[in-house]
C-alpha cells in the first residue's frame, strides 16, 4: 500500500508541475494530496500531501529595461509666448549728409534703419516711445583742426563727448552710451565749439545710431 501511495504521489506531482508550467499566478497555489484518506476519516492538509507555492513571496532584483517603444504621435501645438518687445522693436541707424559747424544739432538725413519711427531725420533727435534701457552710438568726421561732438539727453545733459584734434588729417570723433530713457525723453548729437564736419555725399562716414535693449 505504501509503495501505491508513493507511485501516486509522484505520478500526481509530474502531472500538476506539466499542467501549470507558463499558467501560474503571483501569490497563488496549488494543493497535491494523496487521494487516500488517513485513519481519522479526513484529508488532513500536510498529512497524505504537500503545498506548492506557485511563485515567491518576495519581489526579485528589477530586470533590465526594454527597448524604446515607437513615438506617438505629435501633440498639440503650444500657445504663442509673449515677444522680447511689447511694442515692438526699436532701432534706427542713419548717416550725415550735410556738413555742419559750430553749435549745431547734427541731422542725419540718409535714414536706413528706422523700426519703431522714434528717430526724426529732420531734426536729428530719436524721441523715446517705450520707457526702457538702450544703446546708442555715433562717429562724426571732421573737416577742419578740432571738433568736439556730445551725445545729449534731453535739453542740458551731456551723456557722452568725443573730440577729434588734428591740424593735418581728417580724424573721427566717436564715442557711446547706455541710457536708461522714459517716454519722451530725447536724444540727439550737438557739435561744441567746433569746426565743421565732413561733407559726405557719398559714403557713410559719420553716422548714428540705437537700439532698445529691453523695456522696463
Amino acid at each position: 500500500m505504501a509503495g501505491f501511495r508513493s507511485s501516486a504521489l509522484l505520478t500526481v506531482l509530474i502531472l500538476t508541475f506539466r499542467n501549470l508550467e507558463g499558467t501560474s499566478q503571483p501569490g497563488s497555489c496549488r494543493l497535491v494530496c494523496d487521494p487516500i484518506q488517513g485513519q481519522s476519516g479526513t484529508h488532513e492538509l500536510g498529512a497524505n500531501g504537500l503545498v506548492i507555492p506557485l511563485s515567491s513571496s518576495g519581489q526579485g532584483p528589477v530586470g533590465p529595461a526594454g527597448p524604446p517603444g515607437k513615438a506617438g504621435p505629435p501633440g498639440l501645438p503650444g500657445l504663442k509666448g509673449d515677444g522680447c518687445f511689447t511694442n515692438g522693436p526699436v532701432a534706427f541707424y542713419a548717416a550725415l549728409k550735410e556738413d555742419f559747424g559750430k553749435e549745431d544739432i547734427l541731422k542725419f538725413s540718409l535714414v536706413k534703419t528706422n523700426l519703431g519711427g522714434c528717430y526724426d531725420a529732420s531734426t536729428g533727435t530719436f524721441t523715446c516711445k517705450s520707457a526702457g534701457v538702450y544703446y546708442f552710438s555715433y562717429h562724426i568726421v571732421k573737416n577742419g583742426v578740432s571738433l568736439r561732438a556730445d551725445m545729449m539727453l534731453n535739453d542740458h545733459q551731456i551723456v557722452a563727448s568725443a573730440v577729434a584734434v588734428d591740424a593735418l588729417h581728417t580724424d573721427t570723433a566717436s564715442n557711446s552710451a547706455v541710457l536708461e530713457l522714459k517716454v519722451g525723453d530725447r536724444v540727439y548729437v550737438r557739435l561744441n565749439k567746433s569746426d565743421s564736419t565732413f561733407k559726405d555725399t557719398q559714403n557713410l562716414f559719420s553716422t548714428f545710431s540705437g537700439h532698445l535693449l529691453y523695456e522696463l
